[in-house]
């Protein structure tokens, strides 16, 4: 394993003498540079010569994209790749200083929608970054480099441990996800509440007089669902309506379309209101809209671009769960889906401090994402609205399973807009004791959750066969499924 080189000193071999003024102004002034940069964001990045083994340090532009720093390989609209671009490309392990301290990162270099996303936001701070484009006959590489002490996203996360929502009837939502959809109920507690003090507002921002049951309903192999009755004095009874900040929907991935969608169109409460060839979108009485979809069950041929592949699930089969579906052909949870109220932070957010990647961005504007080895996040720009809160009907959250709560909040506590509901907590009690927890809000208005679930020796497993599609043996970098 080769490791990030040490910063170069002031007589780097591999600077001209322009650039070597510039990197000794940059370092006696932690990050600050006169005459033709001043003004201009700027980073050392250091890289290990392909050919001499050499740390070669070179001033260089960039963007923040979350907590990584954007680099972009124009070279003036020259023809070739810049020699540290061609090193990271040898040996993607490098340094940055940056505002008087220096970070080990690792280079990660970006394609298709992402690649064309970073490349804009760089024109539209500086324009002639556009006319490089053009002189360059070559694609300009657009480069990550990611904060080795972060790695990918939130540290130690292994994958999507749940979805949450809120619903107006906790024992009907139960009913349809299992008996309808061949979900399987895992446990239920509550209520939780707190007749004093601010606890519930400290740790789940809501109204301190609060009450919630909950469930959890296990929905296909891979996918688990916590569902949310809440009654509280300032609660919203009526979910965001479509197509404005804080909607969102739940979507199945069904083999036979139509099979599908006349099954569900018989269920009690499901409300067909959009069909096409490749999806139906349904309003639940119970719970969140429900979309079913339909891919090609092969990708993309081979020589198309590239592209990072979004979560397909081909090997995956709802019996795996240990239960047949209960709709015709079903497979596996396809995707969530959430409207914000701007889109590119938001997708900066799930790129650049979640570890996601962007798969598609489609004409109309909708960017998935593919978030971890399991899921996929479907965002699109919202019209004005006001995100619901956990309490409210149609409230939801986002939950990740780390193998390191308190080093995976201590991480989130320095990014910018995200707030920690308090410190890591263990459950003591009732069917989750030993899960250790911690909820926070984003700068994008979705609640979101860190946890650790120790899977196996929880208290509801003694109770029921069904157990939580687990999150031990996944990797966040896993792209086989």
């Amino acid at each position: 394993m080769s490791y990030a080189p040490p910063p170069a000193g002031p007589a780097d071999s591999n600077a001209n003498p322009f650039n070597q003024r510039v990197i000794e102004e940059f370092r006696a002034n932690s990050g600050r540079v006169a005459g033709d940069f001043e003004g201009i964001p700027l980073i050392l990045l250091t890289t290990t010569g392909r050919r001499s083994g050499r740390p070669r340090t070179t001033p260089v532009t960039y963007l923040r994209d979350g907590t990584d720093w954007v680099v972009f390989a124009a070279n003036g609209g020259d023809d070739a790749d810049p020699a540290w671009c061609r090193n990271l490309r040898h040996d993607p392990l490098a340094t940055v200083e940056h505002e008087g301290r220096t970070h080990r990162v690792r280079a990660l270099f970006t394609q298709g929608a992402e690649r064309d996303r970073l490349y804009a936001q760089q024109i539209a701070v500086s324009p002639q970054f556009a006319d490089f484009e053009q002189r360059a006959r070559r694609t300009v590489p657009v480069v990550r480099l990611r904060p080795l002490d972060q790695g990918r996203g939130i540290p130690t996360a292994r994958r999507v441990d749940h979805y949450a929502f809120t619903v107006p009837d906790l024992d009907r939502a139960v009913g349809f996800f299992t008996e309808g959809l061949g979900g399987q109920l895992l446990y239920e507690e509550g209520p939780v509440e707190r007749s004093t003090g601010d606890w519930m507002r400290r740790k789940l921002d809501v109204h301190p007089r609060s009450r919630a049951r909950i469930a959890m309903v296990r929905l296909g192999p891979v996918t688990n669902l916590e569902l949310f009755e809440y009654t509280a004095p300032d609660q919203r009874t009526e979910p965001p309506a479509p197509g404005t900040v804080g909607d969102h929907h739940l979507a199945l991935r069904v083999g036979d379309l139509p099979s599908a969608t006349h099954r569900l169109s018989g269920l009690p409460g499901a409300e067909l209101l959009t069909a096409t060839g490749t999806y139906a979108d349904f309003r639940l009485a119970c719970g969140p809209r429900l979309r079913l979809t339909r891919l090609p069950e092969r990708p993309a041929p081979a020589g198309a671009p590239a592209a990072p592949a979004r979560f397909r699930g081909d090997s995956l089969s709802w019996a795996g769960s240990g239960r047949p579906p209960g709709l015709p052909t079903a497979r596996h949870v396809d995707h969530v889906a959430y409207t914000v109220a701007d889109l590119d932070a938001a997708v900066a957010f799930f790129t650049g401090v979640l570890g996601g990647e962007e798969t598609l961005r489609t004409p109309d504007g909708t960017v998935e994402l593919r978030l971890g080895p399991t899921d996929n996040i479907l965002l699109s720009q919202g019209t004005p609205g006001t995100p619901p809160r956990n309490s409210d009907i149609g409230g939801h959250h986002l939950a990740f399973h780390v193998d390191d709560v308190d080093l995976a909040a201590s991480h989130l506590s320095t990014v910018p807009g995200v707030r920690l509901l308090g410190s890591p907590e263990t459950i003591t009690e009732g069917p989750l004791a030993g899960n250790r927890w911690l909820y926070f809000t984003t700068p994008i208005g979705i609640q979101m959750e860190i946890l650790h679930m120790p899977d196996g020796s929880l208290p509801y497993e003694q109770h029921t066969r069904a157990r939580r599609a687990p999150s031990a043996g996944h990797e966040w970098e896993d792209r086989t499924l």
